[in-house]
């Protein structure tokens, strides 16, 4: 089922833009897991809020990399360490955002982990933070007053973990554009697991009564990165093994402005930074 989030937002002038960051994927447990990198993605959401900018984080699942009976990725039962200790340290890390996050999503390595231990750790953390639990799939609806009270606008940002993927650079962007199908409205498809980043915008065009002609719509497809690193000095992973390719470390930060004059029509503007 997918979660609608509602977030209200203020603009103090007209063009005014704020800030969504965005990362998942950490993997921690895993050999390549980047954490410092993860913690320095953490330090910009919280140095970003204290400059004065309307800050917001989304969280994309995969928090920990757990393997259940069979697979062969999974260590020896005596080197498999204990799942509540894991998700505390992440929580512990995630403690300095809490305040920003409006959506924590699970990733399918959190599902097998819930499936093994009967829990489900990313909304126990959830729980522990005051954070909103997504599940896999969630919306937020940015719901955007403009000052005086003049016209608004809804800026919707569809939050998937997602799933596929594969080897090359287009199955990666096919699998990321899959919700577009589902989610024609959306202004912003963020989508994690592929550990890919980037962002592809598209347009749409919509009846506009008031000019009695068409008008583009902006939307935009969002890979948020990852934090797994596959090639390792003297390791074997399960990246290398299965030689894909090596990918970027980091998150993102999003610049949203909701009214961007663009050929004296007001078109939903985005600007993607990485983070490393």
């Amino acid at each position: 089922m997918t979660r609608l989030i509602i977030v209200p937002i203020t603009l103090d002038t007209h063009r005014e833009s704020f800030d969504l960051f965005l990362a998942g994927d950490l993997h921690d447990q895993d050999p390549g897991s980047d954490t410092e990198a993860f913690r320095r993605w953490i330090e910009a959401v919280v140095e970003n809020k204290e400059r004065g900018r309307k800050t917001f984080n989304a969280l994309m699942g995969d928090y920990a990399s757990v393997y259940v009976t069979g697979d062969r990725r999974r260590a020896p039962v005596n080197q498999l360490p204990d799942p509540l200790q894991v998700y505390s340290r992440i929580r512990d890390m995630l403690r300095p955002i809490a305040d920003t996050n409006i959506c924590t999503l699970t990733g399918n390595h959190d599902e097998d982990w819930w499936r093994a231990e009967n829990i489900d750790f990313v909304s126990w953390m959830c729980a522990e933070l005051g954070m909103n639990y997504g599940n896999y799939e969630a919306i937020v609806r940015f719901k955007i007053e403009r000052e005086h009270g003049i016209g608004g606008r809804n800026i919707d940002v569809v939050l998937w973990h997602g799933s596929g993927g594969g080897r090359t650079r287009g199955a990666a962007v096919n699998a990321s554009s899959r919700p577009v199908e589902m989610h024609r409205s959306a202004t912003i498809i963020a989508v994690g697991h592929t550990h890919r980043m980037g962002m592809i915008r598209e347009q749409w065009v919509q009846p506009d009564e008031k000019t009695m002609s068409v008008k583009a719509k902006n939307q935009f497809i969002v890979m948020t990165g990852g934090y797994q690193k596959g090639y390792l000095p003297d390791k074997s992973t399960y990246i290398s093994k299965k030689m894909l390719p090596p990918v970027a470390i980091g998150g993102l930060k999003l610049k949203i402005t909701p009214f961007k004059d663009v050929g004296n029509t007001d078109m939903v503007d985005v600007v993607l930074e990485q983070i490393y």
